[in-house]
């Protein structure tokens, strides 16, 4: 299945821009295409995600209370972990938050 890289909406732009001007990362949640939804940028979901993260990069995820998550390598960071400050959900700016119906995937129970 092709997976999609939202592009967020202003508001999200701005905040990841002050975020990175801290010299730390931002991660867009890619969420994976099924070809059925009537919105190509967040797959049917309404919402698109940014995670906003700290600490890292490390070789094994930071024990504590808060998640991590891994990144790899890039221009500007290294590959490893990275704690999770938060994460943000934004409406969708191609939907305007609209979720779309999805047909479920799930097998039927049996009659």
């Amino acid at each position: 299945m092709p997976y999609i890289a939202p592009y967020l909406p202003p508001i999200a732009r701005v905040e990841v821009q002050q975020h990175e001007a801290g010299k730390k990362l931002c991660v867009h949640r890619i969420v994976e295409s099924h070809g059925d939804e009537s919105c190509k940028n967040c797959a049917g979901e309404g919402i698109v995600y940014v995670s906003f993260l700290g600490a890292g990069p490390t070789r094994l995820p930071l024990p504590g209370t808060r998640p991590s998550t891994f990144v790899p390598a890039s221009e500007t960071n290294g590959e490893g972990w990275f704690i999770i400050e938060k994460t943000s959900g934004y409406p969708c700016p191609h939907c305007q938050g609209v979720r779309q119906p999805q047909s479920h995937r799930l097998s039927q129970t049996p009659a």
